[in-house]
């Protein structure tokens, strides 16, 4: 595909050229192009490993994943989604949607563009869902005798609490033992060099 807009960013050509399939990028490239020609100045960045379109705050992000490619939405929740081709990323997500595309289908750029000016204009209006703050979450009793046994409960205590309860859920939400016993190793492994969770994702 000839591009329209070159990059500006090596890191970004990077994510398009090497990080998905021929196929996948045929399909990123063309949602690129919708996402800078919707008539809105965006900025093209590089956020949590993947593409990223700012404008006063983050607007939107493109990805691919095995069986489909996205373009997600962070403050989605105020679309008028005048096609019904938006859903939610997970049930627990609030502002954030996303539009998937199998890898066989047909992308038409104008529809895409509809979204993100729409999108890009209630950045620039300032439509923001505040995260709601949530209530402290107890520590079960199993997970602090594994960190008491691996002498980091310490450690754990003195996180946030927003990192305290990411690693919370990421274990408790395990069905199988040994699912939780892998995240528990996981976990002491982070706590261990001083991260959290989710630091990997984070500048």
């Amino acid at each position: 595909m000839q591009l329209m807009i070159p990059f500006e960013d090596p890191k970004i050509e990077a994510y398009f050229y090497n990080k998905v399939s021929d196929q996948q990028r045929e399909q990123l490239l063309i949602l690129r192009e919708a996402v800078l020609t919707c008539g809105i100045d965006l900025q093209e960045t590089l956020k949590w490993g993947t593409p990223t379109y700012v404008g006063k705050s983050n607007v939107c992000g493109l990805a691919a994943f095995k069986h489909h490619i996205a373009i997600w939405f962070f403050q989605g929740v105020f679309l008028s989604d005048f096609d019904g081709v938006l859903e939610a990323a997970q049930d627990k997500t609030k502002a954030l949607r996303q539009w998937r595309f199998s890898i066989d289908a047909i992308i038409t750029p104008e529809l895409v563009k509809k979204y993100v000016k729409e999108a890009a204009l209630n950045d620039l209006d300032g439509k923001v869902m505040k995260p709601v703050k949530k209530a402290a979450l107890p520590t079960p009793n199993y997970i602090k005798s594994f960190l008491k046994g691996e002498k980091l409960l310490d450690s754990f205590n003195k996180m946030s609490p927003s990192h305290r309860r990411e690693f919370i859920e990421y274990v408790d939400e395990a069905k199988r033992e040994e699912t939780k016993l892998r995240r528990l190793k996981k976990m002491a492994d982070l706590l261990q060099q001083g991260l959290d969770l989710n630091a990997k994702y984070r500048k």
